[in-house]
């Protein structure tokens, strides 16, 4: 039992090093090229609220009347109470998102294999580049994912109650799965992995009359949870409830996906809606930390050292977390791009499954006396420590990590999804204007700037001495990541390079010289 205690003091402390770590560092990343667009649909929905419901703007805007604004209505509403720049304050947010996270990843561990195993878990996602860079600026997919996880550990808190749960656990399940479609709608995938376990459950009674009876015990109980779902979406998503259809009318779009995106696939260039169906499960393979996969591997050596005995509806309840979304995108040949970057709500699940299977392998390790087991845990910190170099190297790029299958970082140079949020810009523009203050110190007129994004990624940094120029042959400087090899549209000389492990990320060119 005290050991249980020291490893959740463990956790909390690991926690509390991560927030030191984000309010350290969440000013250093970069604007998302979906961020802009995000942030005015916040302020839509705000608007149409305080104009008691007048205000219909927010459902013409773009699409982005089909997702929910929970977010975006949060960090419009903070941005003027905190004292930073509006993106600032959402990056914070989403960053603090993502910690909520990795703390739910924590607790679904501990529910499956105690405190140790919920280290492990946070660990592992915490330590995944493409979850600790994506906190920063995912600003939809993070919040989203983050939801999820906490839904999943209602589900688990729920299981040991049926088939009487909870008015508590109901509710929870109700207010994190509200929460998450308050962001994003494929949260409705969850009822797949509280159905299975509840079917398990139903199957084991044995007799069809109790397992009717329980079934009526169980939906009756989870009403309540089921309304304040209801109210947290039309609250959140109001969009979704002004017409019967408009929840099938959002499901057909994705289903179809009507716009022009492009994304790479070893060296493949193909439209979001033509990806192999292997997209998402090569991605995966590929940019995980290796350690995922062996923590896959071992979890699955533990079932078959048990002979394959039937596993608990726990552990049942986290698998579909993470295979059901991924199963559906297969089989569906659904539309990607991006890498894994819709999908991050797979990896807290999959981190408590790794944990899972580092955790079995502790303890055979330890039945060999303290001293392995001490071996063992000094082997593991070294190998986290590692990776906490690598995170830094590539700070604040860390999304763009990828494992040594395929070389990493060098073997994905121009051939996979790299700074797909060109990130890398804004320290690219805040050099750039270090240059001009040094070059022409007392000029007053700013200069003129291209870049192979959004406008804005670049211009707010330098306000004063960089403005947006849409005719780039004739701009001063042209700033651009490598991805999709929008840097090379223009030929000039380069005076600046973002490079990180050796690979280019980011240029600016100067057209001036030309």
């Amino acid at each position: 039992m005290n050991a249980q205690r020291d490893w959740g003091r463990a956790t909390w402390a690991l926690l509390g090093l991560l927030g030191v770590v984000v309010l350290a560092t969440f000013r250093d990343y970069g604007i998302s090229n979906d961020e802009e667009v995000q942030h005015v649909y916040g302020k839509l929905l705000i608007d149409f609220y305080r104009s008691g419901g007048a205000d219909l703007s927010a459902f013409s805007y773009k699409n982005l009347y089909l997702y929910g604004g929970l977010f975006d209505m949060v960090a419009v509403l903070l941005a003027p109470l905190l004292p930073f720049q509006e993106y600032e304050t959402r990056h914070l947010l989403s960053a603090l998102a993502g910690l909520a996270g990795i703390a739910a990843t924590w607790r679904i561990g501990a529910r499956l294999a105690g405190e140790r195993a919920g280290f492990l878990a946070a660990a592992i996602l915490a330590l995944s580049g493409v979850w600790w860079g994506g906190m920063f600026n995912h600003t939809k997919d993070v919040p989203f994912a983050a939801a999820v996880a906490w839904t999943t550990w209602a589900v688990l808190r729920m299981l040991p109650e049926l088939p009487r749960p909870r008015l508590s656990s109901g509710l929870l399940f109700g207010l994190f799965a509200g929460l998450a479609v308050g962001v994003r709608f494929g949260v409705v995938m969850s009822l797949v992995w509280l159905a299975a376990p509840v079917a398990i459950h139903l199957w084991r009674t044995g007799r069809p009359a109790i397992a009717a009876r329980d079934a009526g015990l169980i939906v009756a109980r989870l009403i309540p949870g089921l309304i304040l779902f209801l109210a947290l979406m039309a609250l959140f998503w109001p969009w979704s409830v002004r017409a019967p259809g408009n929840i099938f009318e959002a499901v057909a779009t994705f289903s179809k996906f009507p716009y022009p995106i492009t994304t790479i696939m070893n060296g493949v260039t193909y439209l979001a809606t033509e990806v192999p169906r292997a997209y998402l499960l090569i991605y995966l393979l590929i940019k995980l930390p290796l350690y995922y996969h062996l923590g896959l591997l071992l979890g699955l050596a533990a079932l078959a050292r048990r002979g394959w005995a039937p596993v608990s509806p726990a552990i049942v309840t986290v698998v579909l977390a993470a295979a059901v979304p991924v199963a559906y995108a297969v089989a569906a040949d659904a539309p990607l791009y991006n890498g894994i970057r819709h999908f991050l709500f797979v990896l807290p699940p999959l981190a408590a499954l790794g944990a899972l299977g580092f955790e079995h392998v502790w303890r055979l390790v330890e039945q060999g006396g303290r001293r392995r087991g001490a071996l063992l845990s000094a082997a593991l910190g070294v190998t986290a420590a590692g990776h906490v170099g690598m995170l830094i190297a590539l700070h604040p790029n860390q999304y763009v990590y990828y494992n040594p299958l395929i070389g990493g970082l060098a073997g994905a140079d121009r051939r996979w999804e790299m700074d797909y949020w060109s990130n890398s810009l804004r320290e690219a523009s805040l050099l750039l204007a270090d240059k001009l203050a040094a070059e022409a110190p007392d000029r007053t007129a700013p200069w003129g700037v291209g870049v192979c994004a959004d406008p804005l990624q670049v211009t707010t940094y330098a306000p004063t001495r960089l403005v947006r120029d849409d005719n780039w042959p004739n701009v001063d400087f042209f700033l651009s990541s490598t991805q999709v090899d929008c840097d090379r549209i223009i030929e000039a000389p380069v005076i600046v390079e973002i490079r990180r492990m050796g690979v280019l990320l980011a240029v600016v060119k100067d057209l001036r010289k030309r």
